[in-house]
């Protein structure tokens, strides 16, 4: 059988064997499209600005590797309840976003925005593996920092979602 027989018999099972031939641009079909894409969808400003708060206090506490944070939005009361004294005062009603990372930190000068030089004046800076900030939810800037060696248990605040860069 040559080409053009066996083109002729698929062209009639396509059209159904009805006697016309399969037309070159076959109709629209019912079946429908799925579209898969590879750019994942953008994250809420909120989301973005508590990532780049975490990278920034990872990155400037001396552990840039770190690629996760936890993060959860409880009441300023609930977090001074579960913290170490101080690390967020209470306030009745008041509300918090507390970000917390694990690695090995080293915070060198608290209140400078960027990374120093390790101190020289034989006082060795605060090391730590789990950094916690009290971030206010509605500027969504850092207020309160803590360095420790033995986790929190987030879960206490409130739902934890894990922040992911």
């Amino acid at each position: 059988m040559g080409c053009r027989a066996a083109i002729l018999i698929a062209s009639l099972l396509v059209a159904g064997c009805s006697g016309t031939a399969a037309s070159p641009h076959p109709a629209a079909s019912s079946v429908p499209t799925v579209v898969v894409s590879t750019t994942p969808p953008a994250a809420d400003p909120t989301t973005m600005a508590l990532t780049k708060l975490a990278k920034d206090a990872a990155s400037n506490n001396g552990e840039p590797d770190v690629s996760t944070a936890q993060v959860v939005r409880t009441t300023r009361q609930a977090a001074a309840a579960l913290g170490d004294h101080g690390f967020i005062p209470p306030d009745p009603g008041g509300q918090v976003i507390v970000l917390g990372l694990t690695g090995s930190f080293v915070i060198r000068h608290h209140s400078c925005p960027a990374p120093v030089p390790p101190r020289t004046d034989h006082c060795p800076d605060p090391t730590g593996r789990f950094l916690y900030l009290g971030v206010d939810p509605t500027t969504l800037e850092s207020y309160s920092l803590r360095l420790r060696n033995d986790p929190l248990d987030l879960s206490e605040l409130g739902p934890v979602e894990t922040l992911r860069w």
